[in-house]
């Protein structure tokens, strides 16, 4: 019997412990949200006369951020007519590194300006 109490006080001693600690038992884990800075992006034509953006993005998380994607949105007359896609190289960004590449537009487009945003699907 006298097991069973100290077991039982221990019980409740570890869990009061838990309590007070402001332990995530039973609560979702959070994840830091990946902080991606474009530091540069310049708009040009390419050797083919096709509309782009050579971008350079950094890591400014604590984590590594996986499948770095860039958009990038074209815009003509305050409006956006095109949007385009492209992956960093490396795909792959360690705290503090960058990565480059170049979003390309489709033939024919034509932008006055060219926005370019960090996207990730981490």
């Amino acid at each position: 019997m006298r097991r069973k109490i100290l077991l039982f006080a221990l019980c409740v001693l570890v869990l009061a412990t838990l309590a007070c600690s402001g332990s995530s038992i039973g609560q979702p884990a959070t994840v830091a949200q990946p902080r991606l800075t474009i530091v540069s992006a310049v708009q040009g034509k390419d050797g083919g006369g096709h509309t782009q953006s050579v971008f350079v993005v950094r890591n400014d998380g604590p984590t590594q951020v996986r499948y770095v994607k860039v958009r990038g949105d074209c815009y003509r007359g305050g409006v956006v007519v095109a949007t385009a896609w492209s992956y960093s190289s490396p795909e792959h960004l360690d705290p503090g590194q960058t990565g480059s590449n170049r979003i390309q537009f489709d033939p024919g487009v034509t932008c006055d300006s060219i926005k370019v945003y960090p996207v990730t699907t981490n």
